[in-house]
């Protein structure tokens, strides 16, 4: 939730009458309201532009192995089912925060709270669990590191019966012991740039 302090003359408060107050936060909700919508709309925009979004829209059969060292692909490492969407769970969750309304409420006698309501780190880490462990967030994983790498084969001869993704498994003994999973920056990073500039939109658009 993203909450900002917009401080109004005091003097300018107590010379206004109550209608015109009204007004004033009937507008100023106006011009947030659009503000909210195009900052939601750049922030779809930079996830499904972001490289770990085109690694896992590419699916069990494409991608480059961005964290993977180049090795088959992430998709078919976390093991997503083959006929899966692991991002638009995300963007689906994210739209629908867009609905929900902008709320001005008076704090004190100088200032206006607003509040609009975003998405968290949090929330979309109980969308996102791995598919083998409902406990971990493979969103959080990829930021954090995800274990199993060095076991981690992909060909296109496995079986497709014992693959969830028909590309790859996870062998019972290491196959690449210098494997390693490489981090990376990813929803926590996109999340913070959304509600820095959103909060300094909305600010911009309270009319004083």
């Amino acid at each position: 939730m993203a909450v900002f302090t917009a401080k109004i003359d005091s003097k300018a408060i107590k010379s206004m009458a109550a209608d015109a107050i009204d007004v004033k936060i009937k507008k100023s909700k106006v011009n947030i309201e659009r503000e909210k919508r195009r900052a939601f709309a750049e922030l779809i925009r930079g996830i499904n532009n972001h490289p770990i979004t085109r690694e896992l829209n590419a699916g069990a059969e494409g991608g480059t192995g961005i964290l993977t060292g180049g090795y088959g692909n992430l998709f078919s490492f976390i093991g997503f089912d083959k006929s899966s969407d692991p991002v638009k769970v995300i963007i689906n969750y994210i739209e629908d925060k867009v609905r929900s309304g902008v709320n001005i409420r008076r704090k004190g006698l100088n200032a206006w709270e607003v509040v609009v309501n975003i998405p968290t780190m949090r929330e979309l880490e109980t969308l996102t669990p791995m598919p083998w462990a409902q406990g971990r967030s493979w969103l959080r994983g990829i930021e954090t590191g995800i274990s199993g790498l060095g076991r981690y084969l992909f060909s296109e001869k496995v079986a497709k019966s014992s693959s969830r993704s028909g590309e790859a498994i996870q062998s019972s003994k290491p196959i690449r012991r210098s494997a390693r999973f490489v981090t990376q920056k990813y929803m926590s990073s996109l999340l913070e740039d959304f509600e820095r500039d959103l909060i300094e939109m909305m600010k911009k658009s309270v009319i004083k």
